[in-house]
């Protein structure tokens, strides 16, 4: 959202200020932390999914899999995140 909207990015960290701040801080520490927990092969699929915003069909093809293992991988490296998130 904020992305898209920086005039509210900027008028959130306004009202927030430093506290914002500070949970921004705890919450990227936290997925890298949850990021690093995880095997090599759901991090790197979850990269490709949600950092680059390749499609699953990309994907498939980059790991050299089927469209249904890809989904299938791309499933249970949420979860494992969830998981480690969560945890």
């Amino acid at each position: 959202v904020f992305s898209r909207l920086p005039f509210l990015e900027n008028l959130v960290s306004k009202a927030l200020g430093p506290e914002l701040k500070y949970k921004e801080k705890q919450m990227k520490e936290k997925i890298t932390k949850s990021f690093g927990n995880l095997k090599e092969e759901y991090t790197h699929i979850l990269q490709l999914k949600y950092v680059q915003g390749k499609k699953v069909k990309e994907i498939a093809k980059i790991l050299g899999k089927s469209f249904k293992a890809t989904e299938s991988l791309l499933y249970r490296a949420r979860i494992a995140f969830q998981r480690e998130y969560a945890g």
